[in-house]
């Protein structure tokens, strides 16, 4: 029987855990027309996407992790490395929407790292989209010296509130057994702890007494 997700803090109960400013981490992420419901704003189910997305990019770039691999693929250095990150349980709390045609702004951190799980904890905050000149021919679009950053991505106040929290539980596992792998491949646990941030921890050694 899996475990219960882990619940996010309750809405108003503290500012602080939304603020942009807690967040080492982060991936911009451009919704799409679908992405609305037909409220008009985007549907839940794009703030997982996002959050996927976000783990994901840490994981292959900072954690070694090699999602790719191949049954013929050469064996690794590390053979500890062969490994997968398996989605054990998810949850969101929403406190504004966002509609397309914005950016989500994806802000990631670690608040807990177990044997062979990690908890990660991720805030999303709506941005105008940077789209101005992106229908121009190439040329115009760089710029009149090729200055490819006409279209620089918004600023984003670190005081900002996300406007959702979203928390998501991995474990993981050997390719072939799919059994958990303990402890925790180095490489990956490095990479995790690189953006562990002890302030928010939920872990019990470093949850800050209230």
């Amino acid at each position: 029987m899996s475990p219960p997700p882990p619940a996010p803090p309750p809405a108003g109960k503290d500012e602080g855990r939304r603020k942009a400013s807690g967040f080492p981490y982060w991936l911009d992420v451009q919704t799409r027309w679908s992405d609305n419901d037909q409220y008009g704003h985007v549907n839940n189910a794009m703030y997982y996407h996002a959050a996927d997305a976000a783990i994901n990019d840490l994981l292959v770039s900072h954690c070694s992790l090699q999602p790719y691999r191949q049954p013929t693929d050469p064996p690794l250095a590390d053979p500890s490395l062969d490994c997968l990150g398996l989605m054990i349980s998810t949850s969101a709390i929403y406190f504004a929407p966002a509609t397309f045609p914005c950016l989500l702004r994806v802000g990631l951190r670690v608040i807990k790292i177990g044997s062979s799980s990690v908890l990660f904890e991720l805030g999303m905050f709506e941005l105008p989209s940077p789209s101005k000149g992106r229908s121009l021919p190439f040329q115009a679009a760089q710029g009149a010296e090729g200055d490819a950053s006409i279209n620089p991505p918004p600023r984003l106040d670190p005081n900002a509130l996300a406007g959702t929290l979203t928390r998501a539980t991995h474990v993981y596992v050997d390719r072939a057994t799919r059994r958990p792998l303990k402890p925790m491949p180095k490489p990956i646990s490095d990479g995790l702890r690189s953006v562990y941030v002890k302030e928010w921890s939920e872990d019990s050694k470093d949850k800050p007494k209230l």
